[in-house]
């Protein structure tokens, strides 16, 4: 299965003064740039987010702490003081405490692994730093019966890093480290606890000269003893040689895994850009199924898409999140750019057919970026992220809550509009209708480019219904032709 994402003609909704009574889309912090890595639910009513915030007088990145509550309103914003630059990206909530992990950047080339825990409140218990003159990173941090799990790259001395599987005491101090090579550079970026009896990490495994690269799941005891790892290569829509990237890995309730990330390569020709994928295994990290998404648009241009965090639902569907038309996804230790980038949630069934895909961008051109989706108590979705155009100098953290389809209060459907047109109900079922002026031809072509429906029609007509029942499920692109020769483009989601 493989999806394609067209030049989208209108996003969902812009981030505005769009008021609603219980969902909202709000962005946060005002002091140089902040990011928001990860989320969690502390209570029906609040919730707290983790990421970076850069010091206004020093200029340092530091760790930052927002709490907010069911309607989104900040109630505070805290950085964690740090001498240095740091980057996180793990995030724990375990009993009355928090701990939060990432990677120092005071050296290009000598990264030390940092950990904090704090309270609630945002109150420092104790932080570490972990590494020497090497280089070492930590990504995600998980913890099991009062012990840390940190999962990274080490670099031991030998050709390039390895994984990393770090475990740490509730009071910081390292009881173990183990480190694993499967013959290039390995990267670990997401540790999932399996029934608090063994982690399953998530990474990849790149070539010196960072030419090729397989997505990496390994499954290990608490002890660091392996019982299997699985490289997934060719992750691209064409099966060609790829870079591939794992980024984030959940353990399922049938004891499998669902595995996401992103690879690029270079199809039939086009420039290269950035692929989602997301990958499904049984327990032994068998291929089940698997799916792409990509952005392209044959008469405009080329763009990109990834995922970078992947939650089982409670009706056993998959939740992920991450970005559509992203130019560069940021790799290890790098930081994205957006250049007008669209914040993309997904939900797929436990089959593999995509529910639906639902995009978000702000105003001004600016990009947004989607780095964790969670379900809530309610079955409501809460997605945070970062939006900005320069991430080093104007970001901003990015919280959305939506309704269990992705969508906010008070519409009915999401639907494409721009230059007096409208598609709706987008996704649909069976049809779909097409408004707009001076349209003289509707074309539809499936993800191989290949037309499928045709309709003409005289410019005078203002609206039109199109059959699609009969089309298998899947992403169609929309090509409306107006009186003056003049295209529109928009996606179409067929779901079931």
């Amino acid at each position: 299965m493989s999806k394609t994402i067209s030049t989208i003609v209108g996003v969902l909704f812009l981030f505005s003064s769009f008021a609603q009574d219980k969902y909202f889309m709000k962005t946060y912090g005002d002091m140089g740039f902040e990011d928001g890595h990860m989320v969690h639910q502390l209570s029906d009513t609040t919730f707290l987010i983790a990421g970076v915030s850069q010091d206004p007088s020093s200029g340092i990145k530091q760790p930052m702490l927002l709490k907010i509550n069911q309607f989104g309103d900040s109630l505070w914003m805290k950085r964690i003081n740090t001498s240095f630059d740091v980057d996180i990206h793990g995030f724990v909530l375990y009993n009355d405490t928090i701990a939060v992990c990432g990677t120092t950047e005071e050296d290009s080339s000598d990264h030390d692994i940092y950990v904090c825990q704090l309270t609630l409140q945002g109150v420092e218990i104790w932080s570490i730093r972990v590494g020497d003159t090497l280089d070492d990173v930590s990504n995600s941090i998980i913890c099991i019966d009062r012990e840390y799990y940190l999962t990274g790259s080490v670099d031991t001395g030998g050709t390039g890093l390895d994984l990393a599987l770090i475990r740490l005491d509730y009071l910081g101090n390292v009881i173990e480290q183990n480190s694993f090579d499967y013959g290039m550079s390995e990267y670990g970026r997401w540790t999932e606890s399996v029934e608090d009896t063994a982690v399953v990490i998530t990474g990849y495994s790149m070539a010196d000269d960072s030419s090729y690269s397989t997505a990496l799941l390994t499954f290990l005891s608490l002890d660091g003893q392996q019982f299997w790892s699985k490289s997934f290569q060719n992750l691209d829509y064409a099966g060609a040689d790829s870079v591939s990237f794992g980024y984030s890995v959940a353990h399922t309730k049938d004891s499998g895994f669902i595995m996401a990330g992103w690879s690029y390569a270079d199809i039939n020709d086009w420039n290269k850009y950035y692929e989602a994928f997301v990958i499904k295994t049984d327990e032994l990290g068998i291929e089940e199924w698997r799916d792409n998404i990509w952005y392209s648009d044959p008469w405009a241009g080329t763009g990109g898409t990834n995922f970078h965090s992947v939650e089982e639902m409670y009706d056993g569907s998959f939740l992920l999140t991450g970005a559509s038309k992203a130019n560069f996804v940021c790799k290890q230790n790098e930081d994205p750019e957006f250049n007008g980038s669209g914040l993309m949630i997904v939900k797929y069934d436990e089959i593999g057919q995509m529910v639906f895909l639902r995009e978000y961008s702000p105003e001004g051109g600016d990009g947004a970026f989607g780095t964790h989706s969670i379900e809530l108590n309610d079955s409501t979705l809460m997605t945070v992220g970062y939006q900005g155009y320069d991430y080093e100098t104007d970001g901003s953290v990015v919280v959305i809550l939506t309704n269990t389809e992705g969508t906010l209060a008070g519409v009915e459907s999401p639907f494409e509009k721009d230059n007096n047109l409208l598609v709706y109900p987008n996704p649909t079922t069976g049809s779909i209708v097409v408004a707009g002026n001076e349209m003289v031809n509707i074309s539809l072509y499936d993800l191989y480019g290949r037309e499928v429906s045709l309709k003409n029609f005289d410019s005078s007509e203002s609206k039109t219904h199109i059959q699609l029942d009969n089309l298998p499920y899947g992403q169609y692109i929309l090509r409306v032709t107006k009186a003056d020769s003049t295209s529109i483009h928009a996606k179409i989601i067929v779901t079931k």
